[in-house]
C-alpha cells in the first residue's frame, strides 16, 4: 500500500493544496498523513474506501480524514473534479470557527470514523461548484490575502458537510453492500410491470452504462436476465397451480407480446409453457396413482 505524505504535495506556508482534474484514469490504493476532500463536478465512478464501495456523482463530496484509511478512485467516463489536501492542523483552524465545531472536530478524532460522505442537493450543488473553482482560482493565482479567500470557501464546504452530519444526510446509502439489495428488492417488486434499466438507473442515479457492468459483476447476471428469469419462474407457478389462459399468464408474468413470452420461456424452460403445463399434470397424475 502506498503512502503519500503531506509534505510531497502541500506547501508548509500554506497548509493546503487545491487540484482540479479532468480524467478517467483510476486512482491507485493508497493512504496519507493529511485530510483529503474529493468533490465530484461531473461524472460517475466508484470511490473504494477502507474495502467498501461508494458511487461518485455529481455533487458528491468525499472527505478521507484517518491516515489508517486506504482508499483508491475508478471511473466509468471522463469525471471532473477537485481534489483538495490540507494539513490535520489546517482542518481543525478551519472548523474551529464553527458554532458547533465538534461535528467534524469530534469525527476526525474518533478512530472508528475515517471519512465522510454526503451527495449534495441540486439546490446547493451549483453553488458549491462555484465555491469550488473560485478556491481553486485564489490557489492557482495567489493574489493578495489568497490564504485568506480559500479559508473562507473551505469554510463554506466544510459548514455544509457540517449541517449534513446535523440532519444525518450522509449519504451512506451510496454503499454499494446497502443500495444493490434494495435495487433488487425493488425489481422483486416490480419485475411484471416495464421497468427497463434506464428506469431503474435513473431512479437510483447511475449511470445506465455502469449499472448495467456493476449489476452483472455483483449477480452473475444482466438485468433483463434476471428479470426474464423472474417473471419465467412466476410463469411456471401459474402454469402449474392455475387454469387460466397461457395468454393470460404471459400478461400477467410482464409480457404483452405472446409470441416473445414464448421464445424466452423455452430458452430458459427447454420447453413450450403448453408442454411444461401437461408434464405438470401427467407428474401430479402419475403421483396420484403412485399414492
Amino acid at each position: 500500500m502506498r503512502m503519500h505524505y503531506g509534505r510531497d504535495y502541500i506547501d508548509k506556508t500554506e497548509g493546503i493544496s487545491i487540484l482540479y482534474r479532468k480524467t478517467d484514469m483510476a486512482v491507485k490504493a493508497h493512504q496519507h498523513d493529511y485530510v483529503e476532500i474529493v468533490y465530484i463536478l461531473k461524472g460517475y465512478g466508484v470511490h473504494t474506501i477502507d474495502n467498501s464501495d461508494y458511487i461518485m456523482s455529481d455533487g458528491s463530496i468525499f472527505i478521507i480524514i484517518n491516515s489508517d484509511c486506504p482508499h483508491s478512485l475508478s471511473f466509468v467516463n471522463e469525471t471532473e473534479y477537485y481534489d483538495i489536501l490540507m494539513t490535520y492542523d489546517y482542518f481543525a483552524s478551519v472548523c474551529s470557527s464553527f458554532t458547533d465545531s465538534k461535528n467534524l472536530i469530534n469525527f476526525s478524532d474518533d478512530s472508528k470514523n475515517k471519512f465522510l460522505i454526503t451527495v449534495f442537493q441540486s439546490s446547493i450543488r451549483d453553488n458549491l461548484s462555484e465555491v469550488f473553482r473560485q478556491a481553486f482560482d485564489e490557489f492557482e493565482n495567489k493574489n493578495i490575502d489568497y490564504l485568506a479567500f480559500i479559508k473562507r470557501y473551505m469554510e463554506i464546504v466544510l459548514l455544509h458537510t457540517s449541517r449534513a452530519i446535523q440532519i444525518g444526510n450522509l449519504g451512506y446509502k451510496r454503499n454499494l453492500d446497502w443500495v444493490l439489495p434494495q435495487i433488487t428488492d425493488y425489481i422483486n417488486k416490480k419485475y411484471r410491470e416495464n421497468i427497463t434499466l434506464q428506469d431503474i438507473a435513473k431512479k437510483y442515479s447511475y449511470n445506465p452504462n455502469y449499472f448495467c457492468k456493476l449489476f452483472k459483476e455483483r449477480y452473475g447476471t444482466t438485468y433483463y436476465e434476471y428479470i426474464h428469469d423472474k417473471r419465467i419462474k412466476h410463469a411456471m407457478n401459474l402454469l402449474r397451480n392455475t387454469e387460466h389462459l397461457i395468454d393470460m399468464i404471459a400478461q400477467m408474468s410482464g409480457y404483452t407480446n405472446k409470441t416473445y413470452f414464448y421464445k424466452i420461456f423455452k430458452k430458459k424452460t427447454g420447453m413450450t409453457p403448453k408442454q411444461y403445463r401437461h408434464n405438470c399434470i401427467k407428474r401430479r397424475e402419475e403421483q396420484s396413482n403412485f399414492q
